[in-house]
């Protein structure tokens, strides 16, 4: 069951919207540099199937422990050699890999114990008293392991990009998320902290979408917009969050600038 009442300050944060390439996994590595550069402990759960932010964090090495889909099946807890440890530029980020077979996990679940869409609340729940902020990176759909995630979290942060394809995937995550405040047997006290707009372009069209999003989600759209930077991609290919491969870059500044303002 989910453990709304938890007491302890570490706090839990996914980063979600049911689109691909709106910025999820970037926000949640960036994030993540972030708190561990301020001196927090920080842990991260890839449950993405494409396994993209495990990629960048392994930066060639191997997943020594099991994958998130082996832990979920063999139903026994994660282990100590299940967590994996990136240390950039002194600071350190502990994460938990995860692989294709995450996308077919349902077919997989027993169908006794736990409903299955507290997965992810059961395996997590134990190592809260372990972090200070732990980041969970969502599939991109409303798929079980997003659903659960969001069982999970504390807060909910919103990537998007201004763009008619992104306003319709905060749509779609936001009725899930309404659902799962407005019952009480779900995750009431999930909190927004805001919608992230992300590669923006000072253009007509960027403008258009931006004012949408300020128009229905008020108070949501976080300030500033992290605008578009080849610098991104090329910290991608490098494996290496953008606030450290460049940190004078404008998605850098921006990144820092928009975590800085959050409230958690």
């Amino acid at each position: 069951m989910n453990m709304f009442n938890v007491t302890n300050k570490t706090k839990i944060i996914a980063v979600a919207i049911h689109k691909g390439g709106s910025g999820k996994t970037q926000t949640a590595l960036e994030m993540a540099t972030f708190q561990a550069k301020l001196g927090k402990k920080v842990l991260v759960v890839d449950t993405d199937s494409q396994a993209n932010l495990t990629d960048i964090l392994l930066n060639g090495t191997i997943c020594k422990g099991r994958r998130l889909p082996d832990i979920i099946i063999e139903n026994r807890g994660i282990d100590a050699q299940d967590i994996m440890t990136r240390t950039l530029c002194g600071a350190n980020i502990d994460f938990i890999c995860n692989n294709a077979n995450a996308a077919r996990i349902e077919s997989k679940l027993p169908s006794n114990g736990s409903p299955k869409e507290y997965i992810l609340v059961d395996l997590i729940q134990p190592l809260r008293e372990h972090y200070d902020i732990i980041i969970i990176d969502t599939p991109p759909a409303a798929e079980l392991l997003s659903m659960s995630s969001l069982l999970l979290a504390d807060y909910v942060i919103i990537t998007a990009l201004a763009d008619a394809l992104s306003l319709a995937g905060t749509e779609s995550t936001m009725r899930l998320i309404n659902v799962i405040q407005n019952n009480p047997r779900l995750n009431p006290n999930l909190k927004i902290l805001g919608i992230i707009i992300g590669r923006y372009h000072n253009t007509k069209i960027n403008a258009y979408y931006l004012q949408t999003f300020q128009q229905n989600y008020r108070g949501l759209v976080l300030d500033p917009r992290v605008r578009e930077c080849t610098k991104v991609q090329q910290a991608v290919k490098a494996k290496c969050p953008v606030i450290l491969y460049d940190p004078k870059c404008i998605a850098a500044i921006d990144f820092k600038s928009v975590f800085s303002n959050l409230k958690l």
